[in-house]
C-alpha cells in the first residue's frame, strides 16, 4: 500500500511539471497591431492561426496579416525557453520580398529583443527553427511580442498581400537540463522510498504523546470573535492534524504517499466566513509546528493569536453582539435582491442554491437589542414570505 501510495505521490508530482504552453492555444487572447497589415491573396484564411505544411511537414502556426506586431502575456517558469519555426511563404516569386522576423520580450518596463532573423525569397517556403533562451526572465509575467515587417524600408509594403509571414508552433516552455534535473530527482527519492533506503525514522512514544497533549491543550485557546467550530471539534481536529504531519515528517515515503492520497480527494465542504478561514489555518499550523517537533514556536504563536484575538474582539464585545442571519425562499432573483437591500450596509457571506430555493447567510454585528429589533421589523415586512432565522454566533456554534 505505501508503495502504491509512494509511486502516486511521485508521479503526480513529475506529471506536474510545466512542460509549456503553445501561444497558437493563446491566440484569441493576443493583441494585434497591423494598421498596413494585408493577408495573403492566395489564402481563403483570414483567421490569426491555421495549419500550415510546407514540404510535407505540417505545424499549427500563427498567420497574422503582413506587417502586424502581436503580442502575448504570459508567466515565465524558470529556465524557460521559447521554440518556434519562421517561414516566408509565398506562391509567386517576389524577388524584392525582404521580411525581418523579430522577437521583443517586456519585463518591468523594459524591452529586449531576444531574436532577430531576415528571410528572403531564396530562403522562402521553407521552416527555419530557433530556440531562444529566457532563463534570465523566468519567474516573471511578460510581454512576448512577434513582429514580421519589411526589412527594407518600413513603407515598402506594396508586396505585402503576395507573402504570408508565418509563426509555426511557438512554444514558451522549460529548458529539457532543468526538467530533466527536476525528474531524475524525483525519480532518484522514489527509488530510495520504495527499496527500504529512506525508511521512516521511528517516533518516540513520549515525543508522541506529548505532542498531541500539547496540541489538545493549545486547540482550546480562545480566539475571540475568530473562534468558528465548537471546542470538541477543534481539538480533534488539531489532534488529527498533528498526528498526520508527526508520521510525514519521519518519511519522504508516507509524504509522497499523503500527496498521492490527497490527489484523488475532493473537498465539498465550503470554508464560509472569514472567521472559519482563521480558525482552520490556526489548527493547521498548531498541528504542522508540533508534528514537526518545533514545540516552543507552537506556544509562542498560540499566545499571540491569544492576545490579537482578545484585543481584536474586545472592542466589538463591549458595544455589540454578533448573530448569523439565514434566510432562504423561492423565486431567488428578487428575494436575494430585497435581502440585500434589507440587510445593508452589511452584506451577505454565503449563498447556497438547491432545488429552486436559494439560502442566505450573513453574520451580524448588532448594537443593543434596538437594533436587533429594528432590522428583524424590516426583514418580516420587506421579505414575508421568506424562511428567516437569526441565533446568536455562540448558539449557532453550540447547537444545530
Amino acid at each position: 500500500m505505501l508503495l502504491a501510495l509512494s509511486l502516486g505521490g511521485a508521479m503526480y508530482l513529475i506529471a506536474r511539471l510545466p512542460r509549456g504552453v503553445f501561444l497558437v492555444d493563446l491566440a484569441a487572447e493576443a493583441r494585434l497591431h497591423a494598421p498596413n497589415g494585408a493577408y495573403a491573396v492566395f489564402s481563403d484564411s483570414r483567421e490569426l492561426r491555421s495549419e500550415i505544411t510546407l514540404s510535407g511537414d505540417t505545424r499549427r502556426s500563427l498567420t497574422p496579416p503582413f506587417p502586424s506586431e502581436l503580442t502575448f502575456d504570459v508567466h515565465l517558469p524558470p529556465g524557460a525557453t521559447l521554440e518556434l519555426s519562421t517561414a516566408l511563404v509565398m506562391m509567386q516569386e517576389v524577388r524584392r520580398a525582404h521580411v525581418s522576423f523579430s522577437v521583443d520580450v517586456r519585463v518591468r518596463g523594459e524591452t529586449v529583443t531576444v531574436l532577430a532573423e531576415d528571410r528572403t525569397v531564396a530562403e522562402a517556403n521553407r521552416w527555419y527553427a530557433a530556440r531562444v533562451d529566457l532563463a534570465r526572465f523566468g519567474g516573471n509575467d511578460v510581454s512576448i511580442t512577434l513582429r514580421a515587417f519589411p526589412s527594407r524600408g518600413r513603407d515598402d509594403t506594396l508586396w505585402s498581400s503576395r507573402v504570408r509571414a508565418v509563426w509555426g508552433e511557438p512554444r514558451v516552455g522549460v529548458t529539457p537540463g532543468a526538467l530533466a534535473e527536476v525528474d531524475r530527482t524525483l525519480h532518484s527519492i522514489l527509488e530510495r522510498a520504495t527499496s527500504g533506503q529512506e525508511g521512516a525514522a521511528r517516533i518516540g512514544q513520549s515525543d508522541f504523546l506529548i505532542g498531541l497533549v500539547l496540541a489538545g491543550v493549545l486547540a482550546l485557546v480562545p480566539l475571540g470573535r475568530f473562534r468558528a467550530m465548537p471546542v470538541e471539534t477543534a481539538v480533534l481536529f488539531a489532534l488529527a492534524a498533528t498526528l498526520m504531519f508527526k508520521v510525514v515528517h519521519s518519511s519522504v515515503a508516507l509524504a509522497l504517499g499523503l500527496l498521492g492520497a490527497l490527489s484523488i480527494i475532493r473537498f465539498r465542504s465550503p470554508v464560509r466566513t472569514g472567521e472559519q478561514l482563521v480558525h482552520l489555518l490556526f489548527l493547521v499550523a498548531l498541528g504542522l509546528s508540533i508534528g514537526t517537533g518545533q514545540h516552543s514556536i507552537a506556544i509562542t504563536g498560540a499566545f499571540a493569536c491569544l492576545l490579537l484575538g482578545a484585543v481584536a474582539s474586545l472592542g466589538a464585545r463591549r458595544a455589540t453582539r454578533c448573530y448569523r442571519l439565514v434566510a432562504s425562499a423561492r423565486d431567488a432573483d428578487a428575494f436575494e435582491e430585497r435581502a440585500r437591500q434589507v440587510v445593508a450596509p452589511r452584506t451577505f457571506e454565503s449563498r447556497e442554491l438547491k432545488d429552486g430555493i436559494v439560502a442566505l447567510t450573513a453574520n451580524l454585528e448588532l448594537l443593543g437589542s434596538q437594533e436587533f429589533s429594528s432590522l428583524m421589523s424590516r426583514v418580516f415586512e420587506q421579505i414575508p414570505h421568506a424562511r428567516v432565522s437569526i441565533r446568536s454566533v455562540e448558539e449557532a456554534l453550540s447547537g444545530p
